[in-house]
């Protein structure tokens, strides 16, 4: 597992540990759909923090991540050419100096707008 996983897991892990805290599920939320990683498996999960956790602490982490991202991965996947899409509009913008504000002003119809605002996570056709 690359350095570069690992450093995804503990990220989530640092979401779960303030689960309690509001505005945690929120922003994770948030982070998770701004950035164009592929989904963590149950593997991964396991390689990361299974010697570190107790196995109640380990089963509660990958209900956390599973309910935060919506999809349980037993295979490492993709993320959607929709969610890379976004990511990269967003950099395009933010590098600009143009987010948020630069979308609205798009044109783009309101699930989009919502869409690229990191308000819904895909867009219904």
């Amino acid at each position: 597992m690359s350095k570069e996983r690992h450093f995804l897991a503990l990220q989530i892990y640092n979401f779960f540990a303030c689960v309690d805290k509001h505005g945690s599920h929120e922003a994770m939320c948030l982070w998770w759909r701004s950035i164009p990683d592929a989904f963590l498996t149950v593997e991964e999960l396991n390689l990361t923090f299974s010697e570190a956790l107790l196995a109640y602490k380990m089963i509660s982490l990958e209900r956390f991540y599973f309910r935060m991202v919506g999809e349980y991965n037993s295979v490492r996947k993709p993320r959607s050419l929709q969610h890379l899409c976004r990511v990269v509009i967003r950099n395009v913008l933010s590098n600009n100096h143009q987010l948020p504000g630069g979308i609205d002003r798009l044109g783009l119809p309101r699930l989009y707008v919502m869409f690229l605002k990191l308000e819904t996570d895909f867009v219904v056709r």
